[in-house]
């Protein structure tokens, strides 16, 4: 019994030694596991453009691909399907200002996504009628805010020799090296400006992974970098897509890419399904208006095939609300406004009429430009703790009376009355309104003044210049009205102004008395 569990033992020491001689004995690897690696992935995306394969939106198989489908079909399924799935599921990105020494790194904007094929080039599937491109990263199809990623599923070197598109690279803490000689292994070597390595470079060494086509295509080598020569396999015959004109109440796969499509845009903010409703419709509207279309909310064949294409634009003030809009944000909105007093009533998807009037009045109130338009800003403010509450007209009413009532009270014996204004509101004026109040509170003063000069009190115990001040200060809340005057608070319009004169002549009578 125990020489068998010593000879079982021993084995094992056996194997793990074994084990680590040929891991320290192997050269460097750059292969993963299924051998997809990023100068494979590179050559790939090469070889498709040289076999001219063909841009259909949804599409994943050999000769026919959208964008992401390209990654896709190199990793056998093993890369996210759609751009934002890639750049969310990477191990690493950065800006693309910054784009590392690495072949067969992804490049990613909104709703697009290419690969990175060395010496600042880009391989790309990009729309019907263009399809692979093979170009500049310089140029400006990916703009500033795009960047660059490792691509998941795709395995990338650390330290050692790399072949891609038949010349040697050395790559070195994880990008090949350039304009340089180093002495590797005890051979020198020099790199020119593009990484390849003069002279060929060692003849053994790894090499990046061919892939092999499924039956119907062919996984030859591509040709040189940027060479517009078709591989000596060429796909499976494919079409051009097809679209149809789609409008409010169609259903179908049709409708779901769409949506998706303008989700990764930032034009739709609803759950993906395959209905075409209003707020897929007002989604289709605003890209119209920023791809510079025809605005209709329907999708014409013009617009799908721009929806589509790499050229998309991205929405530039993606969560921005609208009036006439239909969208979940709109009801999330409606919910805060009715929370702060701006709005009452049932709320929807809808921005209509009652919304846009309870827009205007919060607008107001925080000094924004009253135009009913809710930008990220704008909202961000109307959800923070600190957005003021709406002044309500029986606010005002209360806090007015109980001023008035305080002047005649000389017992001090009185019911306080509960008020909640917005500070911000009440610090708003405009001319139209200060000239209402100025000629309603002038006069009252004048009066007052007048007739302590011809009746003057017998005795004064300091009791009449209390209630003189307190009048001064309900005829300044009829002031604070009157600036309201305009605002209509909550579909009333505020009248009390003649009623608060009327109680201030009352007032100075009683005093006199």
């Amino acid at each position: 019994m125990r020489k068998k569990v010593f000879k079982r033992v021993m084995a094992a020491m056996m194997a793990l030694f074994t084990a680590a001689a040929v891991h320290i004995a192997a050269p460097a690897t750059v292969e993963a596991a299924g051998g997809k690696t990023g100068a494979g992935l590179a050559e790939f995306a090469i070889m498709a453009y040289n076999q001219g394969w063909k841009y259909q939106y949804g599409a994943a198989s050999w000769g026919v691909t959208d964008c992401s489908g390209l990654m896709y079909v190199y990793t056998n399924g093993a890369t996210p399907r759609s751009s934002s799935g890639q750049i969310n599921g990477s191990s690493e990105s950065g800006p693309i200002s910054s784009i590392p020494r690495i072949h067969g790194l992804g490049l990613w904007k909104p709703g697009h996504v290419g690969v990175y094929v060395g010496n600042g080039m880009f391989v790309d599937n990009s729309e019907p009628g263009v399809n692979m491109r093979y170009q500049a990263v310089t140029t400006r199809l990916w703009g500033t805010s795009a960047r660059w990623y490792k691509v998941p599923g795709v395995s990338y070197p650390t330290t050692g020799w790399v072949t891609f598109n038949g010349n040697k690279y050395y790559y070195e803490n994880g990008q090949y090296v350039v304009s340089c000689t180093k002495t590797i292994d005890g051979t020198s070597y020099t790199f020119n400006a593009n990484g390849t390595v003069q002279g060929g470079g060692p003849s053994g060494g790894d090499t990046a992974n061919q892939v092999a086509a499924p039956a119907g295509g062919s996984g030859q080598a591509a040709a040189k970098s940027g060479s517009s020569s078709t591989a000596s396999s060429a796909p499976k015959t494919v079409q051009e897509p097809s679209y149809t004109k789609l409008s409010v109440g169609a259903q179908g796969s049709a409708v779901k890419s769409m949506q998706q499509r303008l989700s990764d845009l930032g034009y739709y903010y609803e759950g993906i399904n395959d209905y075409y409703d209003y707020a897929l419709y007002d989604a289709i509207a605003l890209y119209q208006k920023e791809a510079d279309l025809e605005v209709t909310g329907e999708a014409t064949v013009e617009t799908q095939k721009s929806l589509f294409g790499s050229n998309a634009p991205e929405n530039p003030s993606k969560g921005t609300i609208y009036p006439d809009m239909h969208s979940s944000l709109v009801h999330q909105m409606q919910e805060r406004l009715v929370e702060l007093g701006y709005m009452s009533g049932e709320t929807s998807t809808f921005y209509g009429e009652a919304t846009k009037a309870a827009v205007l009045k919060y607008q107001k109130a925080v000094g924004l430009e009253e135009n009913g338009i809710m930008d990220a800003a704008a909202l961000e403010g109307l959800y923070a703790e600190s957005a003021p509450k709406a002044v309500r007209v029986e606010d005002l009413a209360d806090a007015t009376a109980f001023l008035c009532n305080l002047a005649v009270d000389t017992t001090g014996q009185y019911t306080p009355v509960s008020s909640e204004i917005s500070t911000a509101s009440l610090t708003r004026s405009d001319d139209t309104a200060s000239k209402a109040a100025r000629s309603a509170f002038i006069p009252t003063v004048e009066a007052a003044v007048m007739t302590a000069e011809i009746e003057p009190a017998e005795e004064d115990n300091g009791n009449s210049v209390v209630a003189f001040l307190l009048v001064v200060l309900c005829v300044s809340l009829t002031s604070v009205i009157f600036v309201f005057r305009k605002m209509r608070i909550n579909g009333q319009t505020v009248v009390l102004a003649e009623r608060v004169q009327g109680m201030a002549g009352g007032l100075l009578k009683k005093i006199k008395k």
